[in-house]
């Protein structure tokens, strides 16, 4: 089987995503660029915590199937306007954590800094104002965002996160969710401390001379 390996891996973070809440359902789609012109990507309507192999399609840049016996992901235009737009990125994410697709329903500024290791592994929180699931609205919206975050809430809609590879892309959608359920007890609880200015500025140098984003 071409990609074995690779479509494990798939497999094994569908597990964690499941495992974690952040899907229910058939929610959910997890994709790996794994040449110049191809990305593997779930098929649509399969719960992520019990996919096998046959769950995983393998597309073209043009989203054309190469392999695969069922139909990719309905989002997979979101994705490959990612892969599009961002040569370094390999993986996507994209799911509906609780705490996070609430905080994608209400107006906030999500970049105010609460948690310096928020900056440190995923930066500015970018959010995608709504189009309809599956759009080449969406998609479009989605590939301008990418341009510059590795985190983009979609309004309305859950959250999407790019990474190096699979694993990359799931903890920064895990952090994500720390993030908000975090977020969400300061709204409980009042008198947040928001770190100043210079201070976000110089996380952000941290995250520039550490990691080199």
């Amino acid at each position: 089987m071409k990609y074995r390996k690779e479509k494990k891996l798939i497999i094994e973070i569908g597990k964690m995503l499941y495992n974690k809440n952040f899907v229910a359902s058939n929610d959910g789609n997890i994709s790996m660029r794994v040449s110049d012109d191809e990305v593997l990507i779930t098929a649509t309507g399969v719960p992520k915590g019990a996919m096998g192999y046959q769950d995983i399609i393998t597309i073209d840049m043009g989203g054309h199937v190469i392999d695969g016996k069922n139909k990719p992901s309905s989002e997979y235009k979101m994705h490959l306007e990612v892969y599009k737009k961002r040569k370094d990125v390999m993986a996507c994410v994209h799911a509906h954590p609780q705490k996070t697709t609430a905080f994608s329903i209400c107006e906030f500024d999500f970049n105010e800094v609460i948690l310096p290791e928020v900056v440190l592994s995923i930066g500015n929180i970018g959010v995608a104002e709504y189009a309809s699931p599956s759009s080449k609205e969406l998609a479009g919206i989605i590939g301008e965002k990418a341009s510059e975050y590795d985190a983009i809430l979609l309004s309305n809609h859950g959250a999407l996160t790019l990474g190096k590879d699979p694993y990359d892309a799931y903890y920064k959608m895990e952090t994500l969710e720390h993030y908000f359920s975090i977020k969400l007890y300061t709204k409980i609880l009042g008198n947040a401390k928001v770190l100043p200015e210079e201070e976000k500025a110089h996380l952000f140098d941290i995250r520039k001379s550490v990691y080199g984003k």
